[in-house]
């Protein structure tokens, strides 16, 4: 393999710090693993957005091409016990204030298969040859229908992603039912777990916006309600913070 130096203007912009090298010529291809927590934390896309649309000769040459965002609801006493319910006594204190910033915090960890308790819904879609930098806010509608009687604690958020524009197209997702990765999944605690029978509908609708403050955190919005015949009618609405 030959090494080959390339010719570079250095120029101040936001892309990779204060200081960007670019290239004085266009590119075949840009892979890249820019994926961060529910997709989207850390806004590394943004770069990739922008180096597609300046240098790429070919916009469908992106790798990964496809890229999706999931959500599944969750049940897990254990998990909502040692998370949420520990800090009302803590050996012997009581920081039970504690518990709201629990549930502002979105907490990055492995969900169990055993404790998915709904069907999935794909909340975006992602084609790196067309995606804009506007898409990466957005709100969409999701369904979840509940597999179980049991007690929803929390939604789950996943990713997956793909090369399927390739001679040989690969796969892989980061959901509960995938092999584990150093994603792992992205929990929203509720603040009220509720009951829930098998068939229960629970549809709202989830928001990702970029922090204010810092552009790589998320603020995520979710409002739900539960359909059940078998209780009476349930509305959540609540914030999360990814950072």
């Amino acid at each position: 393999m030959e090494e080959v130096q390339l010719p570079v203007e250095k120029v101040s912009g936001p892309v990779l710090g204060l200081y960007a090298f670019i290239a004085l010529f266009q590119v075949d291809v840009i892979i890249s693993e820019w994926m961060g927590y529910c997709l989207l934390f850390e806004s590394m896309l943004d770069t990739v957005i922008v180096a597609r649309d300046r240098w790429l000769l070919d916009a469908s040459k992106v790798y990964p091409n496809q890229c999706s965002i999931s959500l599944v609801a969750m049940g897990s006493k254990m998990e909502y016990d040692s998370r949420v319910c520990f800090w009302d006594d803590v050996y012997g204190c009581k920081m039970s204030a504690i518990k709201e910033e629990v549930f502002l915090e979105a907490h990055v960890q492995c969900v169990q298969p055993h404790d998915v308790i709904s069907t999935s819904d794909v909340v975006k879609k992602l084609n790196m040859a067309t995606v804009k930098l506007p898409d990466l806010g957005f709100k969409a509608p999701f369904t979840l229908t509940m597999l179980n009687d049991t007690i929803c604690h929390a939604l789950v958020g996943y990713f997956d992603v793909s090369f399927d524009s390739m001679q040989y197209p690969v796969y892989f997702g980061t959901g509960p039912m995938d092999t584990p990765t150093h994603w792992k999944q992205t929990v929203f605690y509720l603040k009220k777990p509720i009951a829930v029978s098998t068939g229960d509908l629970l549809a709202g609708t989830i928001e990702f916006r970029k922090n204010k403050e810092d552009v790589r955190c998320l603020d995520i919005y979710v409002t739900m309600e539960l359909s059940s015949v078998d209780a009476e009618h349930v509305k959540i609405e609540q914030k999360f913070y990814l950072h």
